[in-house]
Order: structure tokens, then sequence, then C-alpha cells
């Protein structure tokens, strides 16, 4: 019998890993859950303000592929079509569930752009801003709202001040980094840092080029950094797509809260202010799919820290999932209209022909 590759063995372990890390949580997480109290909030819960909560995520898909669209506009120079971003940051959405840490999510943001506009470079430039920035957006949040949060915690501070500690650093090297890149830019040493990794950045083109089918149009290309990186050294852009960023955990935070308000339990809206964005930090972890049973420990454990009950936590946690699954199911319908729209493209194609 033929023995494994090592590299094939650690990336089938971590792909089992992924599947069993969910279910080793929720049956943990259930084990915990007093099923009397978790079906009394059940039957308390309020159906409208279940439908008006979950309601958000649609809102949240809309304000994220707006900031996908500037991103990817500040980065090629030029206008996009708003329908066209909005549709496939929505079937981007769906195939990319089972992915961890949206990554399916953004190779096909990156693969559907860059066969529209052209420059796989220049979209995988704006996937990495848009990384940048709601790296800074969640971090500004969370340094900001702690003060206002931190009269409600009841559950061991001293994790809470440890992370505003890391968060903090966060926040200070992503200000300080954007704004050294800023001055990098406008500085002769850009074309020195351009020569040098000019052969580095056209080994990926080529590589990104020859992958997508594309190998004849990657011979000839000179990509500076402050073109790729372009939404980052100009002010407008950089506060037009952070307040996006920043809009995304808003109206997240305030979907959540009606969540809360729906099953009759009194939280703070600033707790939800505070806590989404550290769910994002968590989210983007590539520890499970589609962070399923990740969520559920996430909501468990950080809204303990205020006192929510584990049942409480755990039924607004699913809630979410539904609003997720109603997201799901949106851009499902749009990719089997974008399915069909194909099909009868190429119908006509062949039509025509004959």
């Amino acid at each position: 019998m033929e023995a494994i590759p090592k590299k094939k063995l650690a990336k089938y372990s971590l792909t089992a890993l992924r599947f069993i890390l969910p279910i080793v949580i929720l049956f943990i997480i259930f084990r915990q859950i007093n099923f009397i109290e978790f079906k009394s909030n059940i039957s308390e819960t309020n159906i409208w303000l279940v439908i008006a909560g979950i309601a958000y995520c649609p809102v949240v898909i809309l304000i994220g592929s707006i900031r996908w669209q500037t991103v990817v506009e500040e980065c090629l120079g030029k206008k996009v079509s708003t329908p066209f971003m909005l549709r496939h940051y929505w079937i981007g959405l769906t195939l990319g569930f089972f992915a961890p840490a949206s990554l399916g999510w953004d190779a096909y943001k990156i693969a559907a752009a860059g066969k529209r506009y052209g420059n796989y470079l220049k979209n995988i430039a704006a996937i990495i801003v848009e990384k940048i920035m709601a790296l800074l957006s969640v971090s500004f949040l969370i340094v900001i709202f702690y003060p206002f949060v931190k009269k409600y915690i009841i559950n061991d501070h001293e994790f809470i001040d440890h992370l505003i500690h890391v968060t903090s650093y966060i926040l200070s090297i992503s200000v300080v980094g954007i704004l050294f890149l800023a001055l990098l830019m406008r500085h002769q040493l850009t074309l020195w840092l351009d020569e040098k990794l000019h052969g580095f950045i056209k080994k990926i083109y080529i590589k990104i080029y020859n992958i997508s089918g594309f190998s004849g149009k990657s011979t000839n290309i000179h990509i500076s950094l402050s073109e790729l990186f372009r939404p980052l050294t100009s002010p407008v852009s950089l506060m037009k797509i952070f307040m996006l960023s920043l809009a995304i955990q808003i109206v997240s935070a305030v979907g959540n809260q009606i969540l809360f308000r729906a099953v009759g339990y009194p939280l703070p809206i600033m707790v939800n202010f505070f806590l989404l964005p550290i769910f994002f930090f968590i989210f983007i972890m590539p520890i499970s799919f589609g962070s399923i049973g990740i969520r559920e420990g996430a909501y468990i454990l950080l809204y303990g820290l205020f006192g929510v009950p584990k049942e409480t936590a755990l039924l607004v946690s699913l809630l979410n999932l539904g609003g997720i699954i109603l997201n799901q199911c949106i851009g499902a319908l749009l990719m089997m209209t974008c399915y069909r729209a194909e099909e009868n493209i190429a119908s006509e194609n062949i039509y025509n022909k004959n």
C-alpha cells in the first residue's frame, strides 16, 4: 500500500479537523445548556423582532459590496458595474461558505472581477486593502467602546483587559503602517522599491494569468506599489472605505441588538457595538467551515462576560445563523440566475452560428 505524502496527510488532517471541531464544540455546548430554559426562551421570542433582526443581514452584504466596488474602482482606476459587483459579492458569499475564514469568498471575488475587468493582481490588492481597512475599523470600534462597556463586565475582567491591549497595538500598527505607506508613495524611495520588487511582482502576475488561462497577456507589465495600493494613499478614498467598514460593523451590532430584544434580554447596545468587532477577529481564523460551532461558542463565552445566560446567547447565535442562511439563499438564487443567463447567451450564439 502506497504511503500518503506528509503534505497531503497534513492537508487531509486539517480538513478533517475543521469538520470534527465544530461537532465537538457543539456537543460540549449542548451538554451545558439547560434545555428547559432554552425551550422557554424560544417560546417567549418575539417573531416580528426576529424578522426585523434577521433583515439586517442583506443590508450588511449590500454595504460590503459597495465597499468592494469602491476599493476595486480605486485600484483599477476606472468605474465598475454596481449590479455586477453586488451579484458576485453575494454569489461569492454562498460559494465560500464552506471555506474557512472566507478564503473561498475572496478567491471568487478576485476571479469574478479579474475575468470581467482584467488585472488579477490589482484585484488581489483590492482584497488586501479590504482586509486592512476591516482590521482597522474593528480595532477602532473595540478601543473606542471599551470605556462605555467596562462597567457591564462581571466575569474575567483580565481577559478583556488583555484583549484591549492587543487590539490597541493592532490599531496603532495599522495607523502607523498606513501613514508610512502614504508617505512612502510620495517619496523617491518608491521608485527604488518598485525597481527591486518588479521581478517579484511580475512572477506573481504571470502565475496568476497562467492559472486563469490568460498567460499571453502577462508579457509586458510594470505595476508600481502606488498603483496597487492606491486606496491607502488617498485620504478621500481611505476615509470612504473606512466609513463603509465601520457601517458594516454598526449595522451588524444594531441587528444583534434587535435579536436580543426579540428574546427578551435587555442588553445595553454598547455591548453589541463592542463585541461584534471582536467576533470579526474570531471568525477570520481558519478554524471551521462557515464558523459553525465557533460562532455558538464565541457567543456564549463573550456575552457570558457581561452576564448573559448561556441559553440566551446560544439562541441569539442560532437566530443569527438564520440570517446567514437567508444570505446564502439569496446568493444561490443569484447564482442560478447567472447560470441560466449564461446558458441562454451560449444557446443564442450557437443558434446564430447555425
